[in-house]
């Protein structure tokens, strides 16, 4: 490419760049004298046409062409141009605009060809980095007055895209910030909500049940299970928690995929309730929504889903100091009634008062909790005289069982070594535990606790490996120091038998109904250690 003052503007680039790319500008420069170039350079408004309109921008006009333009005077006027070297070097240059996506100027700059002649030199410039969506553009030119002219060769602009060709950021109800991008013929359009469509012409996203405007947080049309969501608006979305649930089908909310079920607390007042032959509450299912109904006073519970919902909301209610009672009765063999927080399966209160009538609840709302690590509780059988059915700890990967110590030493646990033997805390990688007992079946009940409960869970088990008491079936044995470390370790255990009877009734006790709706019970798996 040949320039002098009747070509001033030579080829030029446009590129559109998104975060993580990265842009090389080079080219080559040959020029033989070494005067006559002159001493008077381009009027600075003749400089700014010329450069919009290599990248179709012009003064005055609308739309894109016209915000070029302003975007490329912006950026002359505050960077400036190299100006006129003087009459024995060319005022030749390698220049570069970056804008972001609307044309605002966020840097520029330009590299001078040298003052040697006769000689081939290179002229570029540092590899940019891109950190926002936006264009580049470079160009060539020659802002002298003159006819000596300055050849240009191998003008090359390289553009490294990243590996990432979508980047989308929310606002909590699914706005998209303006941060976010897509590159050019890349779009993904399954989403925010689990992956629900997103309908690029009217912004709304597209469910099975219902349309979801992410602008004003609510559906367009009503909920097809707006009884279970009685609490709320027709229209709401994610029962107005959109941050740990969502509704990809425009009917139940749920927890996204990654986040625990168990991930929250129930909230509620409980208040006396003037007519005692019915009570009426709205109550929280994880996965499922907001439940209302009626159950009869003294009878069997007509819908027992509905009353296992009571029966969780009460027990982790948030109820006021004064005594709040629920008294029940007809759900399966037990009877009873919860006091503040807790349940008491007797037929009286805690001050001896015989319990009657219903409460109501009222003002629930959800509490969101910090989801535990991978907790679970291991339970298996005795299967040689070498061992004992057994209960142990299983943190992430490692394994905490509290054992007797084998006093005669011959490899079993006998009644001796069960009846008073120093205790044992062993302490096993995940590995290692799999190897001791590989062939032994297990069942594994993974417990949904906090990461500060488990915390303190593996602090409790190291202090008892550091002073560990006696071991006793009918005292500290391995299943009392698992069940009394989980309990001062604040994870709360609904009742039922007793775990100084053992594995089995802890098992039994953690697998049963209540914990599974108020306790710390998440799943229940059988496996073979191999």
């Amino acid at each position: 490419m040949r320039m002098n003052q009747s070509n001033k503007i030579g080829p030029a680039k446009s590129v559109k760049v998104y975060p993580g790319d990265k842009i090389d500008m080079e080219v080559w420069e040959y020029h033989e004298g070494a005067s006559g170039f002159g001493t008077t350079g381009s009027p600075l408004t003749t400089l700014i046409t010329s450069v919009a309109g290599a990248f179709g921008g012009v003064s005055g006009a609308g739309g894109e062409s016209g915000l070029i333009y302003t975007g490329v005077n912006s950026a002359v006027t505050a960077f400036g141009t190299g100006g006129n070297q003087g009459d024995a070097r060319p005022a030749a240059y390698l220049n570069y605009i970056l804008f972001d996506k609307n044309y605002n100027v966020l840097d520029a700059g330009w590299q001078l060809a040298p003052a040697t002649t006769f000689t081939k030199q290179k002229l570029s410039f540092p590899t940019k980095d891109i950190k926002e969506e936006g264009y580049l553009y470079t160009w060539l030119s020659y802002d002298d007055a003159s006819n000596n002219y300055v050849y240009f060769d191998d003008f090359k602009v390289t553009h490294t895209k990243t590996n990432v060709i979508q980047y989308n950021e929310y606002y909590p109800f699914g706005l998209q910030t303006s941060n976010s991008w897509t590159r050019d013929n890349n779009s993904n359009d399954f989403q925010y909500n689990a992956g629900s469509e997103l309908n690029t012409t009217t912004g709304l996203y597209e469910m099975f049940y219902r349309e979801y405007d992410p602008a004003i947080g609510r559906m367009l049309q009503v909920d097809p299970y707006a009884t279970m969501y009685a609490s709320h608006s027709a229209y709401n979305y994610s029962v107005n928690n959109p941050v740990m649930m969502n509704d990809p089908s425009g009917g139940q909310t749920q927890a996204p995929p990654g986040v625990s079920q168990m991930g929250w607390e129930r909230q509620a007042k409980i208040n006396s309730m003037d007519d005692p032959a019915y009570f009426s509450m709205w109550s929280e299912s994880i996965g499922q929504g907001y439940h209302s109904g009626y159950a009869p006073m003294g009878g069997g519970i007509s819908n027992q889903g509905f009353w296992n919902n009571v029966l969780s909301l009460a027990a982790s209610s948030l109820a006021s100091n004064k005594s709040s009672t629920i008294y029940h009765s007809g759900v399966g063999e037990s009877s009873g009634y919860f006091y503040k927080n807790h349940f008491h399966s007797t037929g009286e209160g805690e001050d001896g008062t015989p319990l009657a009538g219903w409460l109501e609840v009222t003002e629930v709302s959800l509490q969101q909790t910090q989801n535990g690590p991978d907790v679970e509780v291991y339970f298996w059988d005795k299967t040689s005289d070498k061992d004992v059915g057994h209960t142990a700890i299983r943190i992430d990967g490692t394994v905490y069982g509290f054992y007797p110590t084998d006093i005669d030493g011959d490899g079993a646990y006998t009644l001796n070594d069960l009846t008073g033997s120093p205790g044992e805390m062993h302490i096993n990688s995940l590995e290692n535990f799999n190897k001791i007992y590989s062939g032994s079946n297990i069942t594994a009940i993974r417990l949904d606790i906090s990461r500060q409960q488990a915390k303190d869970l593996m602090m409790n088990l190291l202090k008892i490996s550091v002073n560990p008491p006696n071991y006793s079936l009918t005292g500290n044995h391995c299943t009392t120091v698992a069940y009394n470390a989980l309990i001062t370790s604040g994870v709360y255990i609904a009742p039922g038998p007793s775990p100084s009877l053992g594995p089995n009734s802890f098992k039994a006790q953690l697998s049963n109904g209540w914990n599974y709706l108020f306790g710390p019970t998440q799943s229940i798996r059988n496996f073979t250690v191999k």
